[in-house]
């Protein structure tokens, strides 16, 4: 049986490693799309 802690700790590292991953997506769409954007336009 595991402790709270740990599960606490592994919990917080998860979740730190997904909103890294979430922020780089968003980065990349909103590159993506705003490069889309301007090949509509020029």
């Amino acid at each position: 049986m595991w402790s709270q802690r740990v599960l606490e700790r592994m919990w917080y590292n998860v979740s730190e490693n997904v909103l890294e991953l979430v922020d780089e997506f968003s980065m990349h769409t909103a590159m993506r799309s705003r490069m889309f954007l301007l090949s509509r336009f020029c």
